[in-house]
């Protein structure tokens, strides 16, 4: 083994590329597990000193030293006194050549009402039309390619449920898509596993996943945009500005960006933390509407919230678009449905599935860590129209 030639890696620079929620040994654990994979080592293959180790990844003895000793505890490395430290003959979790069997689809909905969250995730899914679509996206492929279980849990019970560490369950033939940014204690236990994992709709960053989401910063661009086209001065958003909520938070500042770059003011009362229920938007608008001096238009964060916020403007007497323009996001079915229908950003939610399962099975196959951006669309339709009163 110490034959081979390795060739030496670049120091991690940890403030830019690593996960912030995951620690120095953590990184190790990885680049050594990257380094087994390159150098296509079988279970009973010698690894390569210590001494190597930190010259190719760029860490210290000790912090190499401590990710081995997690790895032998876990099973995936075994040590022989005066011999060195092997890839132990019955660990598959580091190489395998088994096919993906298994896909476990692991909701992350900390965001999201409560009421919702009391059912079963299949349940679930029917109430979010945004990941009932994305599911249909990951199951076309899973179809196209046959064999592939799909299995769907929330993040937070699957963990809760299987006690998953390596040595207490075998995950060759596995992989995982998570939906939406997981909370920064959830993320390090699937990594551990060493399992392909791709985050869909998220932006959470980590070196050991995959990627897809929407840029969903310029989808609120194109909405102010579109809404200034048509006159309107007041526009008010209704939506998370937390920082912790962070895809969504991003559509927040595309709003802020677009509104300074037509050089609007950005007035507090205009701004409305809301949900995305349909119930959260109704009461939001009925606030926004019944202002001293109400907007002309209003952003929502989803689709069934600004359904929500159009039953409102009827609820008080007002005409949606001729009094206020009302727009969405994310271009679920029932918008062309609505009356009047709603103009709205596509996320192109079945593409976004086929492109999550497609890239799972490269990370798999390849050991490929790769990001997808998907870029939004605009979708005018009848909740938008030009502001006669300035």
């Amino acid at each position: 083994m110490s034959s081979i030639a390795i060739e030496k890696r670049d120091k991690l620079d940890f403030a830019e590329e690593c996960n912030p929620y995951l620690t120095l040994q953590d990184h190790a654990q990885s680049q050594i597990e990257n380094l087994i994979n390159e150098l296509q080592l079988s279970p009973g293959d010698r690894l390569p000193s210590v001494r190597e180790l930190c010259k190719v990844i760029g860490v210290t003895r000790a912090t190499a030293g401590n990710a081995i000793t997690r790895m032998i505890d876990d099973g995936v490395l075994v040590s022989r006194p005066q011999k060195g430290v092997y890839l132990n003959v019955t660990s598959s979790s580091v190489l395998c050549n088994k096919p993906l069997e298994s896909v476990y689809c692991l909701i992350e909905a900390g965001e999201h009402p409560d009421h919702l969250l009391s059912s079963s995730s299949l349940a679930y899914l029917d109430h979010n039309p945004f990941w009932h679509s994305l599911m249909n996206g990951i199951r076309n492929v899973a179809s196209e390619i046959g064999g592939i279980r799909l299995r769907l849990s929330f993040l937070e019970d699957f963990l809760a449920e299987y006690g998953v560490t390596p040595r207490g369950r075998d995950w060759s033939g596995v992989g995982f898509i998570v939906l939406g940014d997981p909370h920064k204690h959830l993320l390090p236990p699937l990594i551990k596993l060493n399992v392909p994992i791709v985050l869909a709709n998220g932006v959470t960053k980590s070196p050991q996943i995959s990627k897809v989401n929407l840029d969903c910063a310029l989808g609120t661009e194109k909405i102010v945009d579109h809404l200034v086209e048509l006159n309107h001065r007041k526009i008010a958003y209704c939506g998370t500005m937390q920082r912790k909520h962070k895809y969504n938070y991003s559509k927040f500042l595309g709003f802020k960006r677009a509104m300074q770059r037509h050089s609007f003011d950005i007035r507090d009362e205009y701004c409305v933390e809301s949900l995305f229920s349909m119930e959260n938007g109704y009461h939001s608008a009925k606030h926004l509407l019944s202002l001293t001096e109400r907007p002309t238009a209003i952003m929502f964060m989803n689709d069934e919230s600004a359904i929500g916020g159009i039953r409102a403007a009827i609820d008080l007497g007002l005409s949606v678009p001729d009094d206020v323009a009302i727009t969405g996001f994310d271009n679920i079915v029932s918008c062309s449905f609505t009356n009047p229908s709603l103009t709205t950003i596509s996320s192109r939610m079945i593409e976004m599935g086929e492109l999550s399962m497609k890239q799972l099975i490269k990370h798999y196959k390849a050991k490929d860590v790769d990001s997808v951006t998907l870029m939004p669309e605009l979708i005018v339709r009848e909740s938008t129209a030009g502001n006669k009163g300035g």
